[in-house]
């Protein structure tokens, strides 16, 4: 599983006339919006449920909550999340397109500045999921752990996932271990450069330079 990582090395503030913009590693950034953080989700594994299904299943998109720390299924304010296998067409899921979100037990949602996480419940038999799924369970991501004696903490990425046993029915399930696993769902997103805020940030240099030079 693979997630694309965002980090700056050097994160400073320039001020300008009526306006502060961040410059990192010589480039222009946009303050994120308070209460809104965006994670790159990029999630995958082979189709090993089936005999039928081939190839890999992917999860890849964004997701956005609205605050840091632990986190409610609440808080959790969008997401863009396109499902890709090498059996069916893409299908991108939303808050808007007929998903549904759902989730019960102990399990910990997380975000930090530097990464989205879930840890299942520590001991078996304190059953726990959190599941972003379409109307029909066909698509969607799906964490569970705590089933009991014998039964492993679960990830699954599925893409189609039908109920007719001679066509793919495309799924990855990743044994996360027994007890306790904690799963990096996404990294922080980069943040987007606005055209205007760019100008505005050369605009206020060049009027800088102009005064030291009628000063000198």
């Amino acid at each position: 599983m693979n997630c694309n990582v965002f980090s700056i090395s050097r994160l400073t503030t320039l001020a300008l006339p009526g306006a502060s913009v961040l410059l990192a590693a010589g480039r222009l950034l946009a303050a994120p919006a308070a209460g809104s953080y965006v994670y790159d989700v990029n999630l995958f594994g082979p189709s090993n449920v089936d005999p039928y299904s081939s190839g890999t299943v992917t999860a890849t998109g964004t997701i956005t909550v609205d605050k840091l720390g632990t986190l409610s299924l609440s808080d959790i304010t969008g997401y863009s999340l396109t499902f890709t296998s090498a059996d069916y067409s893409p299908i991108t899921l939303t808050m808007a397109n007929s998903s549904d979100e759902d989730s019960y037990g102990a399990y910990t949602l997380s975000a930090n500045s530097n990464d989205l996480t879930i840890t299942l419940p520590p001991t078996s038999g304190n059953q726990a999921s959190f599941n972003i799924l379409d109307a029909s369970y066909q698509d969607g991501l799906t964490f569970q752990g705590g089933g009991g004696a014998g039964n492993s903490d679960l990830e699954e990425i599925t893409h189609d996932f039908g109920m007719n046993a001679t066509t793919p029915n495309d799924e990855y399930r990743d044994n996360l271990g027994t007890a306790g696993a904690t799963v990096t769902i996404g990294t922080p997103a980069p943040v987007p450069e606005p055209a205007s805020l760019g100008l505005l940030g050369i605009g206020g240099i060049a009027l800088l330079a102009r005064r030291r030079n009628r000063r000198r």
